[in-house]
C-alpha cells in the first residue's frame, strides 16, 4: 500500500475506535495485533493494561459508548507516514457524566498488508488523572 493509503487506514482506525465501532475496528486489525499504552503502569491509575492483545483491545473498544455519550472524537492535527509506519497527533474529545473531556495524543501505528498490526498510544496522563478525579467526584454527588 502507498503511504497515503496507510495514512487513511490509520485515520479510519482511530475514528472507528473513538466511535466504539467494534466491527469496523475488527476488520482493520491484523490477527496478531497488539496495543501499548505508554506509562500504563499500576501507579498511573490507567484502567487499561500496558500491553493489550487484539481481544483485550476490542473489548475496550466495545465499552467506548458506555463511557462517552457520543463516542470519543479524535481530531487529527497531523499525520506522518514512512512506509508502513504512521504517526498521528490528535486530540480526543468527548463528554461523560456532564463533563467535557479533551486530551492530547500521539499514536504510532504499524501497518502490514493494509491492516493495523500494532500501535502505541501516548497521552497526557496528568490530564487523565485530574479528569478521573472529577468523574469520581461527580459520581459520588449523584450516586
Amino acid at each position: 500500500m502507498t503511504m497515503e493509503q496507510n495514512k487513511q487506514v490509520a485515520q479510519d482506525f482511530l475514528h472507528a475506535v473513538g466511535q466504539g465501532d467494534v466491527a469496523a475496528v475488527d476488520k482493520l486489525l491484523a490477527d496478531d495485533f497488539t496495543w501499548r499504552v505508554a506509562a500504563a503502569v499500576p501507579e498511573s491509575h490507567h484502567p487499561l493494561p500496558a500491553i493489550q492483545t487484539r481481544e483485550e483491545f476490542l473489548a475496550g473498544v466495545s465499552g467506548m459508548r458506555d463511557v462517552w455519550v457520543d463516542g470519543l472524537v479524535y481530531r487529527i492535527h497531523g499525520v506522518l507516514a514512512d512506509g508502513d509506519k504512521v504517526a498521528i497527533e490528535a486530540s480526543g474529545e468527548g463528554s461523560t457524566l456532564g463533563l467535557d473531556f479533551r486530551n492530547r495524543y500521539c499514536f504510532f501505528l504499524e501497518l502490514r498488508d493494509g491492516l493495523v498490526a500494532g500501535g502505541r498510544e501516548y497521552l497526557d496522563f496528568a490530564y487523565l488523572k485530574a479528569f478521573q478525579a472529577r468523574m469520581a467526584e461527580r459520581m459520588s454527588q449523584t450516586g
